[in-house]
């Protein structure tokens, strides 16, 4: 699946270029770029800790639990925008829209993802860091910690990201809503939803 789990998450390749190889706690994310938090034997601890290779992006901690993504049947809801709130927020949520069907997405995913945010207060533009470790509920035992750097612009309910490290220049479009304490990014290819909530 590749998904741009923020920040969001661009495409697997970045992850290739800034990750590094955890001494393995339990399996947490599935390779590709989004955000990440400390690595533990079960979502509420804290467990063993990773830390960025020497060609990081960033030295961002990451930090809160191991989060599942949920299989949600419906349509992912509409984005609202607002007022991004600068800080450390931690991954709380991921949600996956799967339509009224519903089914038909590989083994749910377990993401640890932690996001840095400097908002300017008089203008859209500001910068993400992200440190993300992924994995998988599946057989393989090993798990990847990816940090990111982004520079972001907000207009009505859409956020747009370039990707500043790796320099790689991609950009996408994400959705999002912001309140005092949360920023959730919506993926609309991927129909996912990431709830990211401040420190």
């Amino acid at each position: 699946m590749h998904r741009r789990v923020f920040v969001v998450a661009a495409a697997g390749a970045l992850a290739l270029a800034c990750s590094t190889t955890p001494d393995r706690p339990p399996p947490a994310g599935d390779g590709e770029v989004t955000p990440g938090s400390a690595a533990g034997s079960s979502p509420g601890n804290s467990g063993s800790s990773t830390s960025p290779g020497t060609d990081a992006c960033n030295d961002l901690a990451v930090a809160g639990n191991v989060v599942t993504a949920a299989e949600i049947p419906g349509d992912m809801p509409p984005s609202a925008g607002g007022t991004i709130v600068s800080g450390i927020y931690n991954l709380t949520a991921v949600d996956i829209y799967v339509g009224v069907s519903g089914g038909g997405f590989a083994p749910p995913d377990t993401l640890q993802s932690t996001i840095s945010v400097s908002q300017e207060t008089s203008a859209p533009q500001g910068t993400i860091q992200q440190v993300l470790i992924t994995g998988a509920n599946s057989a393989t035992p090993s798990q990847t910690q990816t940090t990111l750097d982004y520079t972001i612009a907000a207009s009505g309910t859409a956020i747009f990201v370039t990707v500043a490290c790796p320099d790689d220049g991609q950009t996408y479009t994400q959705g999002y809503t912001a309140t005092e304490t949360t920023l959730m990014l919506s993926d609309p290819t991927t129909n996912e939803v990431f709830t990211y909530t401040l420190q």
